[in-house]
């Protein structure tokens, strides 16, 4: 699952199986009631969901491991006989995937997308970035100021450009912040934040806060409303 793309039907079946063992563990066969949406479930627990992960999403941010070694250039005989066999250059990121490579190496390719969105160079010699082919500079300024700022002399120095991971304090590079990252374009749900923080935060037996979330879950599906009283308190309403 982390070297290549798994498709997209053994996904659904694999995410089949969660929702069933989650709904339904004493039994393989027959229906059940799922009275929260799969999606809703896979929000994490601070938006209220309960943080489960679907497999096609947690496929591509285990990709993005491997990509992320490429692009950082680390040390390892397998990736520099990929890096050699692909001839990838400083660029990779933004140059457009090989049409006849292996299925690795596509799977690789395709995770790329998400490695631009969370990462970003510090800046050292400038040599493994080019302002030409980059348009992060038009995309934060306008077209004269992005001008001038090209036009600035940079001084040599003997530091190379390191890429960084900007979902991450310390810049380090993880598979829990990718898969985040990920799952950003799907939308949230609507009890807030802060709530649901306070519950699992509680001095509760988490059986009880499972009991709460899940009740809570059912009455917000019909329209009531969720509140927050004193430190371990939860009323609906």
């Amino acid at each position: 699952m982390s070297a290549f793309n798994i498709p997209t039907k053994i996904c659904d079946k694999l995410d089949s199986t969660s929702r069933r063992f989650w709904w339904k563990p004493k039994s393989s066969q027959g229906r059940f009631i799922a009275w929260n949406a799969w999606e809703k479930l896979c929000h994490p627990k601070s938006q209220g969901g309960l943080g489960f992960k679907k497999a096609k999403d947690f496929n591509l941010a285990l990709i993005a491991k491997l990509a992320w070694i490429v692009a950082t250039k680390r040390e390892s005989i397998c990736m520099d006989i990929l890096r050699a066999k692909y001839k990838v250059k400083h660029d990779w990121l933004y140059s457009d995937p090989i049409k006849t490579t292996s299925p690795c190496w596509r799977a690789i390719e395709r995770a790329t997308n998400l490695i631009v969105k969370g990462a970003c160079y510090l800046i050292g010699d400038g040599a493994s970035i080019s302002v030409w082919s980059n348009p992060l500079i038009y995309e934060l300024f306008d077209e004269a100021l992005a001008h001038a700022i090209l036009k600035i002399l940079l001084h040599a120095s003997p530091m190379q450009d390191k890429l960084m991971w900007i979902l991450d304090p310390k810049g380090r590079f993880s598979v829990k912040s990718a898969y985040k990252e990920a799952i950003t374009h799907e939308p949230g749900p609507n009890p807030s934040e802060g709530l649901w923080k306070k519950l699992w935060k509680a001095r509760l037996p988490e059986r009880i806060k499972m009991l709460l979330r899940s009740v809570s879950g059912i009455q917000l599906a019909g329209g009531s409303e969720l509140t927050w009283r004193g430190s371990n308190h939860m009323w609906i309403s």
